[in-house]
């Protein structure tokens, strides 16, 4: 973080995270999640974004020529691949666990506004869940979703699991940034 101030009640910030603090925000997340704070950066948003730009074929043929593509170098694309790894991970063993439940599983509704006000809050420890939440079947209060660790707060009925990006779409992202990293 760095920022300075330009007089009275003004202020600048820049926040920036090289690829290598990504474990590093990995474990802030547990923290927050701990105290029940909503964490201010959206990790698994910034990994998918990430992993996604710098897959993209024309930017990748450009990082090998030596040119420059904001926010992406070979190396980050290495650590971003591992990043996304294991949110693959935990998604495909959040979906296999809802497969054995017999639970369904659904995509987001698509968002139509502000991309970075398309935050859902587990409604009980305030994680981002951007990758999935889980909630009863038609009950699409907002305060009645919750991260898979807070499954039990939502009480009966039928469970689903929504994900936002499918597992295959996932993939396809990572083969991308594993081809090139």
């Amino acid at each position: 973080h760095a920022g300075f101030n330009t007089g009275n009640h003004v202020g600048e910030a820049v926040n920036f995270a090289l690829a290598p603090w990504i474990s590093y925000g990995f474990l802030s997340l547990q923290r927050y999640r701990a105290t029940g704070s909503m964490s201010c950066l959206d990790i698994e948003r910034m990994i998918c974004h990430a992993a996604g730009l710098c897959g993209q074929e024309d930017n990748v043929a450009l990082l090998r020529r030596g040119g420059k593509v904001k926010g992406c170098d070979l190396e980050s694309m290495g650590l971003l691949a591992k990043g996304l790894s294991l949110l693959i991970e935990w998604q495909e063993r959040l979906v296999g666990w809802a497969s054995r439940k017999g639970y369904a599983v659904k995509q987001m509704p698509p968002w139509h506004g502000d991309e970075y006000l398309d935050r859902q809050l587990c409604g009980t420890c305030n994680h981002i869940c951007h990758m999935a939440y889980l909630q009863v079947e038609g009950n699409n209060l907002e305060s009645r979703r919750m991260c898979a660790e807070h499954l039990d707060f939502l009480g009966p009925g039928n469970k689903e699991v929504v994900l936002r990006y499918t597992c295959e779409e996932l993939a396809s992202i990572a083969q991308k940034l594993t081809r090139f990293a």
